[in-house]
């Protein structure tokens, strides 16, 4: 939790890419990411794959991408989470993101 709050509060600075696959990210460090989208406007391609992330943090994905046209996110990894299809489904319509590798559920 101490690392997500961080995380949320300094963003993840200029990176472009981040991958974080197996690092039990869960729903708050989801969250936290996805928070810090709106202060990063630089990166392009996050991989969270295999995290124990479930609807929480795919919903604050989904929230992010929808209400901040200014996020420049275009490639986002979450398959092998705990994320429902419902909003699997609703990640997937965003038109910011070229690649979403959701999973079956989102597909």
């Amino acid at each position: 939790d101490e690392a997500a709050t961080g995380v949320e509060r300094r963003g993840v600075g200029g990176l472009i890419e981040l991958h974080l696959c197996w690092n039990h990210v869960g729903d708050a460090g989801a969250v936290a990411l996805a928070k810090s989208l709106r202060k990063n406007r630089r990166l392009t391609r996050l991989c969270l794959w295999d995290n124990s992330i479930g609807d929480a943090g795919g919903h604050a994905f989904a929230v992010a991408l929808e209400e901040d046209p200014s996020i420049v996110l275009a490639d986002l990894n979450i398959d092998e989470n705990e994320v429902t299809e419902e909003v699997m489904s609703r990640i997937a319509r965003q038109e910011s993101l070229r690649q979403a590798a959701l999973g079956d559920e989102g597909r």
